[in-house]
């Protein structure tokens, strides 16, 4: 078992919970941290995954299946593999955890309380033509990846969205990764 690290706050709205760099011993499966507050966190990877390797980072009890990142080899040159991914979690102590086919190594690990980083508002389109719509495709290219929370009108339209955006970030642990903010929660 890896030894919890101290709370660093960065700043007034972010916490650095853990930061590993390098991970010396390549057998290490777990590290834990301390959520300060229900909230948001921040996860970021850097792993080294060649060929047919394959590293899942999971939080707590959620089987490899349901990771918050997944690291593979894509490009074969064997460059670092960097991922990130934002989930909702308690207060309190968490495990972070690695499942690895064949040999990858994690490179750097950083675990950060974050804020809510919020889109404001869905299906609403700028009054500047050329830079227009705001629809679901170009949210997916340019915004879901960053925010963790969308405002919206709470339409029955947007019921589909609501339910992919949810369907691609579900946790069997009971986190929610970047789930859409509307009626439908909860």
């Amino acid at each position: 078992m890896a030894k919890q690290k101290e709370i660093r706050w960065l700043n007034n709205l972010v916490a650095e919970l853990l930061n590993v760099t390098p991970i010396d011993d390549p057998s290490q499966k777990e590290w834990f941290f301390t959520n300060p507050r229900e909230g948001w966190v921040f996860i970021a990877s850097t792993a080294k995954v060649k060929g047919s390797e394959k590293l899942w980072i999971t939080i707590d009890e959620a089987p490899k299946e349901h990771a918050v990142i997944f690291h593979q080899d894509t490009l074969s040159s064997g460059d670092l593999s960097y991922e990130e991914a934002m989930c909702y979690l308690t207060a309190g102590k968490h495990t972070v955890k690695f499942w690895k086919y064949g040999q990858p190594t994690v490179e750097r690990l950083i675990i950060r309380a974050i804020p809510e980083l919020l889109f404001c508002k869905f299906q609403y389109d700028p009054h500047i033509i050329p830079h227009s719509p705001y629809n679901w495709t170009f949210l997916k290219r340019y915004v879901l990846p960053h925010v963790n929370t969308i405002v919206g009108s709470g339409s029955e339209e947007h019921l589909p969205f609501v339910q992919e955006w949810k369907k691609r970030k579900e946790m069997d642990s009971g986190s929610i990764c970047s789930p859409f903010l509307s009626r439908y929660d909860g």
